[in-house]
């Protein structure tokens, strides 16, 4: 899988400044600069609160953390595909379908999604993309590249948060396709300019 916008280089910008955080103490990793924070809160804690937000009840069939954990565990980026293996746009969609609905900045909804899995369509993408750059030119082979890229893009006017939604849209469809028996690799080393004329 392809991501069509830079890594998270610079996530401290939309964050919240850790000294804001009331009876926290300051992590370890944290210097003079913001830090990102997350609520978290037992589910039956919140029971009884009516507000936006607030999860009234969890669904019996959610997972519990250890299967969370071992989807996590099996996700790595893999830069090796096995040959002849055909992806379906109802495959990509039902990828992008879970990414749909994790957070963005102020509930903006800024990304886009275009979906590649067409062979013909896939070899053109393929020779402007860069894969393990510290290994010095290494790409894979001809019967190693992927069978599908989901091209992630930002909207106009997306406003502060748009390299975090992205990232959390990627990482979010990369864990999916573990679930689903997939694997991917989250791509920054792009030529953006090359993959909109091509597509």
């Amino acid at each position: 899988f392809m991501g069509g916008l830079k890594t998270l280089a610079r996530l401290g910008s939309a964050g919240v400044d850790a000294r804001t955080l009331r009876g926290q103490p300051r992590p370890r990793y944290y210097r003079n600069g913001p830090a990102l924070a997350t609520g978290i809160a037992r589910a039956d804690s919140l029971s009884n609160r009516t507000n936006v937000g607030y999860i009234d009840e969890m669904n019996a069939s959610t997972p519990n953390l250890a299967a969370v954990t071992e989807i996590v565990r099996q996700n790595r980026s893999c830069r090796r595909y096995k040959p002849n293996v055909h992806l379906t746009r109802d495959d990509l969609e039902a990828l992008v379908d879970v990414a749909r609905l994790t957070a963005s900045g102020s509930n903006c909804q800024p990304l886009r999604y275009r979906l590649v899995w067409e062979r013909a369509e896939c070899e053109r993408v393929f020779p402007h993309t860069r894969w393990a750059g510290r290994l010095g030119g290494w790409r894979p082979s001809a019967d190693e590249q992927p069978a599908a890229y989901i091209v992630v893009l930002a909207a106009p006017k997306s406003g502060p948060t748009i390299q975090a939604d992205a990232g959390i849209a990627m990482q979010t469809i990369l864990l999916a396709a573990v679930a689903d028996g997939l694997a991917g690799c989250m791509l920054g080393a792009v030529d953006r300019p090359a993959i909109q004329e091509t597509l």
